[in-house]
């Protein structure tokens, strides 16, 4: 491939600059929170912050509060639940029916409420309120760094019909995956609960698309990842990690590079992880990481086939269905 036909897939130097720069901005809550308080607490201000990154670019800005409360309780849920199984699946039923009002504001704006509940569910912190707490944070952070870089798309609202099959099949999707995590006892059992509520949107071609992106750019990433994590010091793992994690926010700004977004997501994720274990265990995570996303990605394309059904399920904002 000639460097001309390349440089639409390389960010810009300016794009590269912001992406170092939020990094560098939301470390600093991250590491703040691991040191003064405990890893739990530092987890939820990251997951507050990538878990907004969908309603930062689909909703306007006091949607995105909402959007944000909401993470917050969904965290403060999941973490009371803890291990009850038939309150974790109520709550989830519940966070599914939410995302027909979201699917109002726009199709693009992914279900990841489910998700957030059972993620602190397996964790299951000491501190609820703590871990809510930071959520609320790390999601406000989000807002503001959006606001900063002026990241917004145009939303898509979803025709009401579509929209409430797709809620019916999400909750029957995010249902059989928490009782099969159960059967199995997954190690990251949440991984397939998140690849699920991220790609399966109320538009039939773009959760194709999602799919297939998140499937190839996961395990691209992990094989590479995988590879240079079992050979390569800690150090090494650390410095390509931050490298990843620049390239995944510059990725996330330009448009269209959802496949390179998930081919540099899977590195960092691993990398980091193999700084602190080593070998079989590195290869193993790769290997989960892979094959809970397929399934995941696999569900959504079912459901959508079988429940939501092709077609154009955006209108445009304030109009009649497309």
């Amino acid at each position: 491939m000639s460097r001309m036909r390349l440089l639409p897939y390389v960010p810009p130097l300016k794009t590269l600059a912001r992406a170092a720069a939020i990094i560098a901005v939301a470390a600093v809550p991250v590491v703040a929170a691991w040191w003064l308080l405990e890893e739990h607490a530092a987890r939820s201000v990251y997951r507050g912050m990538t878990f907004m990154v969908a309603a930062v670019t689909q909703v306007a800005l006091a949607r995105q509060f909402v959007a944000g409360s909401l993470v917050g309780l969904a965290a403060l849920a999941g973490a009371l639940i803890a291990d009850n199984i038939l309150l974790l699946l109520v709550a989830v039923v519940v966070a599914c029916s939410v995302q027909w009002f979201f699917n109002q504001w726009s199709a693009g704006l992914v279900a990841l409420l489910p998700s957030i509940i059972f993620t602190y569910s397996l964790s299951a912190p000491s501190h609820p309120m703590r871990i809510a707490v930071m959520a609320w944070l790390g999601a406000a952070i989000a807002i503001g760094a959006a606001s900063l870089v002026k990241v917004r798309r145009e939303p898509r609202p979803a025709d009401m019909g579509v929209a409430a099959r797709h809620v019916l099949a999400l909750a029957a999707g995010c249902i059989g995956l928490i009782l099969l995590n159960e059967a199995m006892g997954f190690p990251h059992g949440n991984w397939a609960v998140l690849t699920f509520c991220l790609v399966f949107v109320p538009l039939a071609k773009e959760t194709t698309a999602r799919v297939k992106n998140r499937v190839l750019g996961t395990a691209a990433g992990a094989v590479v990842a995988a590879s240079i994590a079992v050979a390569a010091p800690r150090v090494v793992c650390l410095v390509l990690a931050v490298v990843c994690a620049v390239l995944t926010v510059a990725y996330a700004i330009m448009p269209e590079k959802d496949l390179f977004y998930t081919v540099f997501l899977t590195p960092t994720i691993i990398l980091l992880y193999g700084a602190s274990k080593f070998g079989l265990e590195v290869l193993g995570l790769a290997g989960e990481r892979v094959g809970l996303t397929a399934l995941g990605g696999l569900l959504a394309i079912v459901l959508t086939v079988t429940i939501v059904r092709p077609g154009r399920a955006a209108r445009p904002p304030g109009g009649e269905p497309a």
